[in-house]
């Protein structure tokens, strides 16, 4: 997580729209079996692509929509536009009921 002196700067392009942002990397890779830039050959080549980002990141057809919907949101090119950590955690993925699919994985690690 990013530190919130740092993030809470006024010259940081970071800040906890980063951890959604990453979030939403870990989530997708969870879902789909592989990173989103994965097909970037090196960091350096990352980096250089999300430094020019302007669209979306593309999320693939996937039956559970409310799982592509938290995942739109976290990988939103513009951090403003991104879901905020309290609507993820609001999002209907999460709170889909008493045994939703993520509280179902908590409770088995938890």
């Amino acid at each position: 997580m990013v530190n919130s002196r740092v993030a809470n700067s006024a010259r940081s392009r970071c800040g906890y729209k980063a951890d959604v942002w990453a979030l939403g990397v870990i989530l997708f890779e969870m879902t789909f079996g592989y990173r989103p830039l994965q097909s970037l050959p090196n960091n350096q080549a990352k980096l250089s692509f999300l430094g020019r980002l302007r669209r979306d990141i593309s999320i693939p057809s996937y039956p559970d929509r409310q799982l592509r919907d938290v995942l739109k949101g976290c990988l939103r090119a513009d951090p403003r536009q991104r879901l905020t950590i309290e609507e993820v955690y609001n999002h209907p993925y999460l709170t889909g009921g008493p045994k939703s699919k993520i509280n179902r994985f908590l409770d088995y690690f938890f």
